[in-house]
């Protein structure tokens, strides 16, 4: 007979940095029900459906048979937060006090409700030719709990000899097609997994074992089937799993040690605490600021002392913090995030170096250590100062180098995450962090920005993405002298937008170093500009006429940065009047509220900077008189509106969080959205503006309007004292 090894009795062993000890104590998970036998009704579903069905229900999913349909509220995961709430759902309740969910999960739930009809629960709006909703998502937990419209979901129904509801929530011919095994594994095995890290993260460490173990023990039958339905080099079996056997070890040494009691501030007891690290990922593409832990944040706060403990935890603790990352959120890879890289980070913050980007990148302990050995007496500039020196680094360490020491000694920059205080336009702004080495020769730090921004240039063609990506940086470089040693900048600045120039006629050129060239020439040429360069203002407005409109999403209002930064310039004056409100711009905002697939883009440059500009200002008001309807929107529950354009975006949301009930809508109500409304939508982001909702009446959205129009006019340039945050981010 075949024992599921997730319900043996376990040794947990931890090799904990500062706190190394076997626990020598068993921890025994519970015994999930055996698979019973199953006979598939007779049904118009292919075999490969039913052998699908059969494999799931051999290999963890959760058997409803038996089971009182009945509703409960259950615990469920969120993988940005961990813990994503409750859910009141209809499932299948048990003698032992378990209960089945839709999702094929099994739960102990907080609480039981009435009896329910499955009847009520089945999917009523499907047809034979419906196509079957998958779960390879994020967050599905709680909506795969709703009923059956899914593919685990349409598994339950067959398991339960409901064949008819069945093969209508399938949607599916008998016919063939890709193997329902594939989406069928994926979801069970994508929300299976997910509720295991997410339970890992929020601290339930019986759940996040119990899952892990049981994913550990099936995860090579899945891997083998799901390469044989699908042999093709791209095909990734089960490997998303990788992780789970390390899970589980982590949850069990927790479950034998029990609670810990968090004291001591000290660097050995903060570092026996690193396993709770708990910092979230912001953003997608993103990842995760581990110094914004507590626990990371107080050992950094320690200082140099601290390194050497550190160095020892990146050599041996092999424990798991509480952390996790993703490349994106539906996608089902899941990192999660060691205590050597929390240790890693606080080191980094530390030292300030840039000469290695992960606990793995630095090859050995022993180059850590040497490393360290040779710069513990540096300051954090003289560490920086030698990066940039040193001719075998990296050219994105160099990159880095400058960046740090040329900051202002209030910002901090911690890989791709900077914090900083809120400033507006005209603060004073402190001295930067390179200060220290002014009196600093042969070389000078202007010595070594002007070599590495010329040698990042390059010359000659242009082979690969990542010599224009090198060529942009080196106009980042060159932007640094000129806040560094502005009287020795524009030569610099000259040759490397000549440098430029020669790239951008390649026509090859195009997507992520495309953008990026562009966007470090805008920010070289604002820099000759300020310093004086007669012809950089012509050249940029003729390298702006050429950009595509369709690219600006996000941070697109920096391509405009001379404009914004020098508004009273009479050559870019004028030239902005030809870009806004010329009939032959691509840039005219009139033409590009007529493309559905550019106006989106274009929208995103209305909360920023380019306020500052009259013609863009006045691009704006005309807009704000523009009645044509180019989609609707809905209020929705909780405030904020649903919206869609025609034949463009649509989503959600609100710019301004208001409490209490919507004066104007319920939700459900329907209005159209005229382009004056979409441009509304975008100015109430700011500050100074009023509160306006794309799904309000059109009578009400008029007043709001008018009185936008009138702030407008009356404030100009200094409409906005604040910008929104995304914003902001990139001003410098």
């Amino acid at each position: 007979m075949r024992v599921a090894a997730w319900a043996l009795a376990f040794v947990a062993l931890s090799a904990t940095a500062g706190c190394s000890r076997a626990v020598g104590q068993s921890v025994t998970l519970p015994m999930e029900p055996p698979p019973k036998p199953w006979q598939a009704p007779p049904t118009k579903l292919s075999e490969k459906h039913v052998a699908a069905v059969a494999f799931l229900l051999r290999h963890g999913l959760a058997d409803p048979r038996g089971g009182e349909y009945r509703q409960a509220t259950v615990k469920v995961g969120n993988v940005w937060r961990g813990d994503g709430g409750t859910v009141t759902a209809n499932g299948w309740a048990f003698p032992d006090g378990t209960w089945v969910g839709w999702n094929g999960l099994r739960y102990r739930p907080i609480s039981l409700g009435a009896p329910a009809s499955i009847d009520d629960d089945l999917p009523k709006d499907l047809s034979p030719t419906t196509p079957i909703t998958p779960m390879f998502q994020a967050n599905q937990e709680g909506p795969s709990l709703k009923g059956p419209s899914h593919s685990v979901g349409a598994a339950m129904l067959l398991i339960l000899g409901e064949a008819n509801a069945a093969e209508r929530a399938f949607g599916q011919s008998t016919s063939g097609g890709a193997d329902p095994l594939r989406s069928l594994a994926a979801s069970y095995l994508s929300l299976r997994f997910d509720r295991a890290v997410a339970a890992h993260m929020r601290g339930d460490d019986a759940l996040a074992a119990s899952d892990a173990a049981a994913l550990a023990e099936h995860r090579t039958d899945f891997d083998t089937e799901l390469r044989r339905t699908d042999p093709s080099p791209h095909g990734a079996g089960a490997s998303f799993l990788e992780p789970v056997e390390r899970l589980k070890a982590d949850s069990l040494r927790r479950l034998a040690e029990g609670k810990r009691p968090a004291s001591g501030n000290d660097v050995i007891s903060l570092i026996a605490r690193l396993d709770e690290v708990s910092a979230r990922q912001r953003g997608q593409p993103g990842g995760v600021d581990l110094t914004s832990d507590p626990v990371v944040s107080a050992l950094v706060k320690i200082g140099n002392p601290a390194v050497e403990p550190l160095l020892d935890a990146i050599e041996n603790d092999e424990r798991l913090t509480r952390s996790v990352s993703f490349g994106r959120d539906f996608f089902p890879t899941r990192n999660l995030i060691s205590v050597r890289d929390a240790a890693f980070a606080a080191f980094r913050a530390i030292v300030g170096t840039d000469e290695f980007r992960s606990a793995d990148e630095a090859r050995s302990i022993a180059t850590l250590r040497a490393w360290w050995k040779e710069n513990a007496g540096k300051t954090q500039a003289e560490r920086w100062f030698a990066t940039l020196a040193n001719d075998s680094a990296d050219w994105r360490q160099w990159t880095e180098a400058a960046r740090k020491l040329v900051d202002p000694v209030d910002i901090q920059r911690r890989g791709h995450f900077i914090t900083g205080p809120d400033r507006r336009p005209g603060d004073a702004v402190p001295p930067m962090k390179a200060e220290e080495l002014r009196g600093r020769r042969n070389p000078s730090l202007s010595d070594l920005l002007a070599k590495r921004a010329l040698q990042l240039a390059g010359s000659g063609e242009i082979s690969s993405s990542t010599e224009v990506f090198q060529a942009a940086e080196g106009l980042q470089i060159g932007v640094l002298l000129a806040k560094w040693d502005p009287a020795r900048a524009l030569p610099t600045l000259q040759a490397l937008e000549r440098r430029a120039y020669e790239i951008r006629r390649d026509e090859r050129l195009q997507g992520n170093a495309s953008d990026s060239l562009f966007l470090h020439s805008a920010r070289a040429h604002a820099q000759r500009i300020k310093l004086g360069d007669s012809s950089a203002a012509e050249e940029f407005l003729k390298m702006i006429e050429t950009y595509d409109a369709r690219r600006t999403f996000g941070h697109g209002w920096s391509y405009f940065r001379p404009l914004t930064q020098q508004p009273e310039n009479l050559v870019l004056r004028t030239g902005a009047e030809k870009l806004f409100l010329g009939n032959d711009s691509r840039w005219n905002l009139e033409s590009l509220s007529r493309d559905k697939s550019q106006w989106n883009h274009a929208l995103a440059l209305v909360p920023t900077p380019l306020l500052r500009v009259a013609a863009f200002r006045k691009a704006l008001d005309l807009r704000l008189s523009d009645d044509r309807v180019i989609g609707k929107a809905v209020a929705a529950e909780g405030g904020g509106s649903r919206y869609s354009f025609v034949g463009g975006a649509s989503g959600g949301g609100q710019k301004k969080a208001a409490a209490g009930k919507d004066p104007y809508a319920k939700p459900g109500d329907q209005q159209p959205i005229r382009v004056k409304d979409s441009v509304a939508w975008e100015l109430s982001s700011l500050d100074t503006m009023p509160r306006f909702e794309l799904h309000w009446p059109a009578a009400v959205k008029d007043r709001t309007i008018a009185s936008m129009r009138q702030l407008l006019r009356q404030k100009g340039a200094t409409i906005a004292a604040k910008y929104p945050f995304w914003v902001r981010a990139d001003e410098e």
